[in-house]
């Protein structure tokens, strides 16, 4: 999903992705007209991005910050940043650090079926809320995936 945003944004190019799976990395970067690297660090060091799109699994996620943070690169990271508050906490001080923008995810805020439970919750069809928590089968809803293939569950993607 990322990477077909990255391609829908102008003056934007994916020009790299690190997959620790040498055959889903190498198939991610045909697909995506990109280099393929094990490691971030190395991927860092070719490409010079400006940005690291984060999208390991989750509690995989400090260690591409830190390397993004030690090169000066910005960071976007899917959710959640990090499954610790410690390590959240290491990821922003690490970002505050090295003067980088560290940003999160949350793709689904603007889906229909949120905008539509959005709109029940603000007609008080729910009555009185405090917490509500929703759970999306999968990941994802069809109109986020229809037509799109999933891709690696590892990777992080640099993007100039």
């Amino acid at each position: 999903m990322h990477a077909l945003s990255i391609a829908d944004i102008e003056h934007a190019t994916l020009v790299g992705g690190s997959c620790r799976t040498e055959a889903k990395g190498r198939a991610f970067a045909e697909t995506y007209d990109c280099e393929w690297y094990s490691e971030t660090e190395p991927m860092l060091e070719a490409t010079e991005p400006d940005v690291l799109i984060v999208c390991t699994p989750s509690g995989a996620h400090l260690e591409p910050t830190i390397t993004a943070a030690d090169h000066g690169v910005d960071v976007l990271c899917e959710k959640p940043l990090e499954i610790t508050t410690d390590r959240i906490d290491e990821m922003v001080a690490t970002a505050d650090a090295a003067g980088i923008t560290l940003g999160g995810v949350f793709q689904q805020r603007f889906t229909d079926l949120l905008g539509k439970v959005h709109e029940a919750a603000v007609d008080s069809r729910f009555g009185q809320l405090s917490v509500a928590n929703a759970y999306v089968p999968g990941g994802a809803t069809t109109s986020t995936t229809t037509g799109r293939g999933k891709g690696p569950r590892s990777l992080t993607a640099a993007v100039r």
